[in-house]
């Protein structure tokens, strides 16, 4: 047609990168946040972990190996807060170690009874070990959620 010019290539190209843009900040937009406030961390020292876990490995739980996602956190006086952003709609649940002598590792006794502080969310607990992953799960709702679950430990 007269007067009108064609799309050149770096002019598709564009269009097609704004394209893959917008879908990507549309499916980013559809997961959640998981905010988890860990309580009771005693002296402030050493450090905690948070490790979330998700139900298609509930029965590793609470392995760290199994966890979708962790951090850790420097202790400080007053509760330590974890954030875990683009968190998939689901069940999950969260384990939690107070790791006081900051040497990595979750302290045994000879029995294999922690001796640093553990917790769990919804402050889950169990007679013999650690809870079952029904116990401490929680659901992440569907798009543009926050969820907050908050875990009490014991040192």
């Amino acid at each position: 047609m007269p007067g009108r010019d064609r799309p050149t290539a770096a002019t598709r190209r564009l269009a097609v990168a704004t394209a893959l843009a917008g879908l990507f900040v549309a499916a980013t937009g559809r997961a959640a946040e998981v905010v988890v406030t860990v309580n009771g961390l005693g002296a402030g020292k050493g450090r905690v972990a948070a490790a979330l876990h998700a139900a298609s490995r509930a029965d590793a739980f609470p392995a760290k190996e199994a966890a979708v996602a962790a951090q850790w956190r420097d202790v400080a006086f007053g509760p330590a807060r974890f954030r875990f952003v683009g968190v998939p709609p689901g069940r999950y649940a969260v384990a939690v170690h107070h790791d006081a002598d900051g040497d990595g590792a979750l302290d045994t006794d000879l029995f294999g009874a922690p001796t640093e502080g553990v917790g769990f969310s919804g402050n889950a607990t169990a007679r013999d070990g650690a809870p079952a992953f029904g116990a401490a799960a929680f659901r992440v709702p569907a798009a543009d959620s926050r969820v907050r679950t908050g875990i009490a430990i014991a040192d």
